[in-house]
Parts: structure tokens; sequence; C-alpha cells
């Protein structure tokens, strides 16, 4: 295995998307290399971030040169101390998980530091833990699956000014502290999240209630949190009505299509809330489809009415149809009419006929009370000298034809 050396870090940083100058990097990813020390990084004075986990580093070294530093990764590796870190004032996250680290030091000249990640390492006592103390700025610790098992560790990070995240997880110490969750939550005031989830301000409430008084002080605090909600709903939907029922108002259309001025809600009486905008537009939709219906569905024979339209194709194709159908029903009749009983009653007829050419009679004329075509004004729909229940009824004895017919199966054939 290679060892760190200049040429080869130039190599990497271009590689990585990185410069060959090593003054212009502010990035540098030397993570799982196998490399046993931390060397030859002094040209790179600008670095921000640098990634070294997962090599086999025993000691923290090699960056003095690098006092930009924001963020360290040192997980996974070997180290058992922390040390040689004097440069790293701006130093904000450092990450020594999964090490060999059995106390917290030499972190006090870090003024910015705020997260403090040593998961599965060797810590155990308070005094191990206390030097976190000197670094007012912390505000993440993350101490997962150590060797912490004194309870005196919550009076520790109580005393820590800007505390919020706190992870302890996987120590003995958990089982020792009764009511784990409650004492902690109401031992740090500053804590916001503890180990795998949040700590929310009715818990905290709640929690502290614990503290002050127990069982029956949390219970009771809990129903002060219940009817606070409750107020806090009532009041909201107080405001609510106020804002949208009397206040704000919109211009829709009525029924009737005229514009109109109402509430943007209205209360109806059974209380339900009605959107009238909501209204208004399926009213103008329901419109718009009723008068394309109507369009489409016009009567077949509009233009003996004097109606100018152009049908549609199916409609021409469904006239061609009903005149071929009335055509062979008189054809039907016609040959009815001359075969069987029919034939011997048109003989008979045509005897009477000539009895009567022979006696000189002649029939009189049945009256006719139908008015000249002229005198009929079908635009206005009336006829003079007619009574209009004769002219409805005919016009349904029409349309109960064209019914009859256009439900035959024959008008299958439109298709």
């Amino acid at each position: 295995m290679a060892e760190m050396n200049p040429k080869l870090l130039r190599t990497i940083c271009r590689d990585q998307g990185g410069y060959g100058t090593p003054e212009c990097n502010d990035v540098i990813y030397l993570h799982y290399r196998g490399w046993k020390k931390v060397e030859h990084l002094d040209e790179y004075v600008n670095l921000k971030v640098i990634y070294l986990e997962g090599n086999g580093f025993s000691h923290i070294q090699g960056l003095d040169n690098c006092p930009n530093v924001k963020s360290l990764y040192l997980q996974e590796n070997m180290i058992s101390k922390m040390e040689n870190l004097e440069a790293q004032t701006e130093l904000d996250s450092l990450n020594l998980s999964q090490n060999r680290i059995k106390v917290i030091e030499n972190l006090s000249h870090m003024t910015k530091l705020t997260t403090l990640l040593l998961e599965k390492n060797f810590v155990k006592s308070v005094e191990d833990i206390e030097h976190v103390l000197k670094v007012p700025s912390l505000s993440v610790i993350n101490l997962t699956n150590n060797k912490v098992d004194d309870p005196a560790v919550v009076e520790l990070f109580s005393k820590m000014p800007d505390l919020r995240v706190l992870y302890l997880k996987g120590n003995p110490v958990v089982n020792k502290i009764k009511n784990y969750r409650k004492t902690i939550i109401s031992s740090i005031k500053t804590l916001t999240y503890l180990d795998d989830r949040p700590v929310f301000p009715d818990e905290r409430r709640t929690s502290e209630a614990w503290a002050r008084g127990g069982s029956e002080a949390e219970k009771a605090e809990r129903a002060l949190i219940k009817e606070e909600k409750e107020k806090k709903e009532k009041k909201n939907m107080e405001w609510f009505t106020e804002t949208f029922v009397n206040g704000p108002k919109y211009r829709g259309t009525n029924k009737d299509g005229n514009c109109t001025t109402r509430p943007a809600i209205e209360v109806i009486d059974n209380g339900e809330e009605e959107e009238t905008n909501a209204a208004a537009i399926l009213e103008t939709e329901e419109r718009i489809r009723s008068s394309e219906e109507e369009r489409k569905t016009k009567s077949l024979f509009d233009e003996d009415f004097g109606v100018e339209a152009t049908p549609s194709p199916i409609v021409e194709q469904a006239r061609v149809l009903i005149t071929e159908m009335s055509e062979d029903e008189a054809e039907e009749e016609v040959e009815a009419s001359t075969s069987g009983s029919d034939g011997d009653y048109v003989q008979e007829e045509k005897k009477e006929v000539a009895t009567s050419e022979e006696s000189g009679e002649e029939e009189e004329e049945e009256p006719n009370d139908l008015p000249p075509l002229e005198e009929v004004d079908i635009s206005s729909g009336t006829v003079s000298g007619v009574c209009t229940e004769e002219i409805n009824l005919a016009f349904d004895a029409a349309s109960t034809h064209l019914t009859t017919k256009w439900s035959s199966t024959d008008v299958d054939e439109l298709d």
C-alpha cells in the first residue's frame, strides 16, 4: 500500500474534480485508503473539509498548516487520544466515531465547535466527559454505544449552556436512570432532541410537571394542554368565520346569469358551508353542457319548419334510412291489398262503385275542415280554423312513428 505523498495527493484531487494546485482546494477526500499516517498536507492551507475516515491512523497529526478546517472526519480509525488539534480553531464539527477514545480532552480552544461525535468509543465515567463544560459552544453530543454508567452525567449535561441534541442510548446508564427520558428532558432545559426522537413542547411541559409533582401533576398538565388546544381551535374557527363569512366578498353570478356579490363562503341553516365559488362554476358548466346537448339533438326534420341548419352526416343518413323504410312500407301495403282476403274486399268495392254509377247516385264528399296550406303559420305554431289540440296530436303521432323506427335494428347500420 502506497503511503501518502504530494504527487498522489495532487492526482487524487484532480480525479475527484479538484485542482492540481494544492492551495486552490477547499475539500479533499482521503477516505478508505488504508493509510497509517496523515502527512504532506502542508500546502493545502485553504482546506475547509477533510475526509480521513476508514484508514488505519493511530494518531491525529499532520494538520498544523490547515487552520481553516471547519469539518474533520476521522471516524473508523484506531485513534486512542484527542491530540494535535491546536491549529483547528475554526473547527465546527469533529467526528471521531468508532475509534478508541477514552477521554474527551484538548478541545477548549475550539470556540466554534458545535458538534462532537464519539459513537462506539470507550468513554465511561463523568470524569471522562467533564471536559465538555470547557466548550460552551457545543450543542450536539453523540455518545451512543459507549461505556457510560454513572447517572451523574445527567447533572453534568444540565450545566452545558447550549446543549440541544444528546445521544446516550446504548450506554449502561440508560437502565440506571429511572424514568430515563422524563428525567433527562426535565433536567436539561435546552434539549430539543434526545436519542431517537425530538423533544416537542408538550412533552417538555409534561416532563417538567412530572419532575415537580409526579404522575398527578403530569396528568393535570396533560388536561391543561388539551384545554388550551381546544380554546385555540375555537379561536381559529371564530377568526375564520369572521374573515371569510363576514369579511371579504367575491363577485359571481346567480342562477339567472346576473352578476352578484356574495360572501366567499355562505353558512346554510343546517350549519354546512357552501363554497359559492364552486357552485357558480358548476352552474356555468351545466348551462354550457345543456346548450351543447340541445344543439346536438336538433330535430331530424328541422328543414321542414324553415330552420336553416347544416345537419351532421349521421342525421342525413338517418333521414335517408327513414325515407327508404317508408317506401318499403308502402310497397308492402300495396302487395297486401292485391292478395288474399284483401283482394276480395277490393273486388266488392269495385262492384259497389259500378252499381252507384249505374244508378246515377253520387257520393257526397266528406267535408274537409282543414284550412288551405297558405292559412297555416308554422313559424308561430298556430293554424287558423284548426284546433291546436289536433295539431299537437298529429305531431305526437309523427314523433311516435319516428321513435319506433329509430328503435329498430336497422338503425344499427349507421355505425
